[in-house]
Order: structure tokens, then C-alpha cells, then sequence
């Protein structure tokens, strides 16, 4: 008996080892892609900026948020399946990149090279597992992105390719401000340059979905956390501070 136990016990622990350090073992329920470029033009001063997309639809239209949602757990296995899918159908990437779910997935793997982190976050308060693919682009391939996307929006025929109704370009660092600043993941604000669907592009201060602020406190303010298989893999635990817990469960 005691030998069983023992080995039982290996078992357990070995399983719990590899939860935490590879996300095939990680349990997740939504995933995302957030983009980030260096862009230095005309228009903008050089910088690291993320693009964000407008939700369109649910209690938190209006706000901006990376791309993502929820794991089809019927067909995707990995993270990146739900993460390729998700930004190829929210940012339309067939006809904004020229990039199908497929290719975007391969773009994502991180023997490419592009993705930069990769945040797998377990929300004590509200039992959710998120990953995030913080995902570098190139200047040609956000400029593209966002200049194509008011058309293919506009001739989107599906409701999940219509979530996003709007792009927005954020300064890296005015982001990381506006959360380190705010005492809440609710209300955050930050100044973007925004494209709608009439391919008219603003200046706007526009305000952050909460639980997309909620996920990336945990990164922005340098949080501890388990390094993966990979040092791009970054394992986080949240919801004991009430600040990184607020928001719906179920928001995505």
C-alpha cells in the first residue's frame, strides 16, 4: 500500500510539474492575440504600439480589447488553436493580412520567432485559465492591417467576424501607464489612433475592456510568476488582489 501511495503521489506531483511549466497540460478556457509593432512614420512618433479592436456587441461594447474569445473545446486542443482562430476571425486576417487561421497559427509558434510572451493566467477568484500571445508585427503588416480592415469589415457575412467594429493604435507605453496608474480594471482610458468602419482615423482617448486591463496587470506591473518550458512562457496566478479579480467571469 505505501508503495502505491508513493507512487501515486509521484504521479500527482509529476502532473502538477507539467501544468505548470507547458501549456499543452494547461486547461484554458479563452485565448487571445494581442499585436504589437514598432511603427515610425508621418503620423506617429517611433514607438512600440498594440492594436486593439472595438467590441461590438455585450455589456462591454464600446471598450477595446486584443482579439480573442472563447476555446471551441469540440475541436482545439492547444492555446494557439483558439488564439489563431480567434484573431483570424476577429481581425479578419484573410483579407487584412492576406493570412489564413492557418498561417496565422503558424506565425504564432514560437520557433517563428515573433511572439514575444506568452502570459497562461489562472484566475483563482473565478476558476478561468487565459492564455495571451503578445505577438510582434511588422510596420508594412499593422499599416495593412489597418488599412484594410473598414472594407473587409464592412463585407464581413459572419457574426463572429464582426466583433471588432473598430482599431485602434496605442502607444506601448501610454497603455502601461494608464494601468499602473488606475485603482480600478474598470473605467481605464488611454489615447489611440482610431479607424472606423468609414476608414476615417481620430484621435481619440478610448476606454480599455476591464478584464483585458485585468489580464495584462499581472504583466505591465513586472507580477511574479512561473516560467514554462520556453522563457516566453510566463505562468501567472491571479484573484487574491481584489483589483486583479473585478469583472465578470464570464466576460469573454
Amino acid at each position: 500500500m505505501k508503495r502505491i501511495l508513493g507512487a501515486l503521489s509521484i504521479c500527482l506531483s509529476i502532473a502538477a510539474f507539467c501544468e505548470a511549466t507547458s501549456l499543452s497540460h494547461f486547461d484554458y478556457g479563452a485565448a487571445w492575440v494581442l499585436p504589437i509593432a514598432f511603427i515610425s512614420d508621418s503620423k506617429t512618433s517611433p514607438a512600440d504600439y498594440i492594436i486593439l479592436g472595438r467590441e461590438a456587441f455585450g455589456n462591454d461594447a464600446g471598450t477595446y480589447d486584443a482579439f480573442g474569445g472563447k476555446r471551441d473545446r469540440a475541436e482545439e486542443k492547444h492555446c494557439i488553436d483558439t488564439a489563431a482562430r480567434e484573431f483570424a476571425e476577429e481581425a479578419l486576417s484573410h483579407e487584412t493580412l492576406g493570412m489564413s487561421h492557418h498561417e496565422v497559427k503558424h506565425y504564432l509558434e514560437l520557433a517563428q520567432g515573433n511572439t514575444l510572451d506568452i502570459l497562461a493566467i489562472h484566475d483563482l477568484k473565478y476558476h478561468a485559465r487565459t492564455v495571451t500571445y503578445i505577438t510582434r508585427f511588422s510596420q508594412d503588416s499593422i499599416q495593412m492591417l489597418i488599412k484594410n480592415f473598414p472594407a473587409a469589415r464592412v463585407k464581413a457575412h459572419h457574426h463572429h467576424e464582426k466583433e471588432k467594429d473598430a482599431l485602434a493604435l496605442v502607444k506601448l507605453s501610454d497603455f502601461e501607464q494608464a494601468v499602473q496608474s488606475s485603482s480600478s480594471n474598470s473605467g481605464v482610458t488611454v489615447p489611440a489612433t482610431v479607424v472606423n468602419l468609414q476608414g476615417t482615423t481620430s484621435q481619440e482617448v478610448i476606454p480599455l475592456r476591464p478584464i483585458f486591463v485585468r489580464l495584462l496587470r499581472c504583466y505591465v506591473e513586472n507580477k511574479p510568476y512561473e516560467a514554462g518550458d520556453d522563457s516566453r512562457i510566463r505562468f501567472y496566478t491571479i484573484g487574491s488582489d481584489s483589483r486583479m479579480a473585478e469583472g465578470q467571469a464570464n466576460a469573454w
